[in-house]
């Protein structure tokens, strides 16, 4: 196990003679790579770290907000030996518990939220556990993923808390998992609206295909199959064959780039559709843009969309299982197409490319609507849960299947 800084500056002495009257709350991710849920997960550590000692625990110390987390010297640091296996990380992570001794323990997705249940057997240490991802589509027929299908009721039987992103992904760890209602607090992913209104009015990059007579869709998010662009640049295409004055811009990197670039030139529209990479400032192209596509499969409540819904205001999105209809009402502030429906994808993207009275009438809407998740209020709530004892906020009853 490596420790950073190392293992004296853990030491109970030293802890207790600082901030001893703050509690200690240690936060457990894979690593800080740049997805929604490592997003959530430093913007929370960034806030909490006033109200209590912080710990965060990687299995693996890489990722875009690494450079963030190290902007907080307050903040320690231990990055777990992956390499050991499952049982070895577990093993690892009781002595972090014996050596730091958290009152509480937040853990982000499935695996940490498995390794963190089974660490703290036999411990008084409350575990919260915040899901991330609608686990239907998400988890597989592999070895490990049946594994978690077994042990992800254990988890949620034994945490203190469970925190998932979207009420309806609540609902679906009661039904699959039998959770109980009385411990689960769904919380959003939050926007920062005065930071994205200024990234949003950053320069582009030189030479950017944005042109005053040409109608943008843009797309922002990592080339995986669970997001599906292969249906957006099909969508796409048939689109521009009716107007040519289209184009796309597909942000992000991935396994799928070759894939998909490779299909752009099969369908002819090679020269139409723009794969400018990875971008930190995803909000100046997405606020130029003239609407904003979301093709995914599945999802837990998608930062991309949710951004989008304020710095553009004019979305199109599948309505996956869970997330995007807590963001968007279809056809009042955005529209909702089914997940692989490559027919009602291209008919809503027509319908916001030409329908100006239409895109008019999302944007007021999504003007008024896209404050309700602001970050602020998100925080808070993420604070309460996590430090108050009694919070029960009367709004979170979510029984049933969605």
């Amino acid at each position: 196990m490596k420790l950073t800084p190392d293992l004296n500056s853990f030491s109970p002495e030293l802890m207790h003679s600082q901030n001893q009257k703050l509690p200690r709350i240690s936060f457990v991710i894979n690593s800080l790579g740049g997805g929604g849920a490592e997003k959530v997960f430093i913007t929370v550590v960034e806030y909490l770290r006033k109200f209590a000692q912080i710990q965060v625990i990687l299995f693996k110390s890489e990722g875009v907000y690494l450079e963030k987390l190290n902007t907080m010297p307050e903040v320690s640091c231990v990055e777990l030996d992956k390499k050991k296996g499952h049982l070895s990380m577990v093993l690892q992570l009781k002595e972090v518990w014996k050596i730091y001794h958290p009152e509480r323990v937040v853990s982000f997705m499935e695996y940490p939220n498995i390794l963190v249940s089974l660490s703290l057997i036999g411990s008084s240490i409350k575990h919260i556990s915040s899901e991330r991802m609608d686990y239907r589509s998400g988890l597989g027929n592999g070895t490990m993923d049946k594994l978690k299908k077994v042990l992800l009721p254990f988890v949620f039987k034994r945490a203190w808390r469970i925190i998932p992103v979207s009420e309806a992904l609540g609902n679906r760890l009661i039904h699959d998992f039998k959770a109980d209602p009385q411990k689960i607090f769904s919380i959003p992913n939050g926007i920062n609206l005065s930071e994205l209104t200024q990234l949003s009015q950053k320069q582009l990059p030189e030479n950017i295909p944005f042109l005053p007579d040409r109608f943008t869709f843009i797309s922002a998010g990592r080339f995986h199959p669970a997001k599906n662009q292969e249906l957006l640049i099909r969508a796409f295409a048939r689109i521009n064959n009716q107007y040519p004055n289209t184009r796309l811009i597909l942000l992000g990197t991935g396994e799928l780039e070759s894939e998909l670039k490779k299909l752009a030139l099969i369908l002819g529209i090679e020269k139409l559709v723009y794969f400018p990479g990875f971008d930190n400032n995803v909000q100046r192209w997405i606020s130029r843009a003239g609407t904003f596509v979301l093709s995914s499969n599945y999802e837990g409540m998608p930062n991309a969309l949710l951004e989008a819904f304020f710095v553009n205001g004019h979305c199109v999105s599948t309505d996956c299982p869970t997330g995007p209809s807590e963001i968007i009402s279809s056809g009042y502030d955005g529209i909702l197409v089914p997940p692989g429906d490559i027919d009602a994808l291209t008919q809503a993207m027509t319908k916001m490319c030409i329908d100006d009275d239409f895109r008019t009438q999302v944007y007021q809407h999504s003007r008024i609507k896209a404050t309700q998740f602001d970050l602020c209020h998100v925080l808070k709530t993420w604070k309460s849960v996590i430090l108050n004892n009694n919070f029960q906020p009367s709004s979170l009853q979510p029984i049933g299947d969605s």
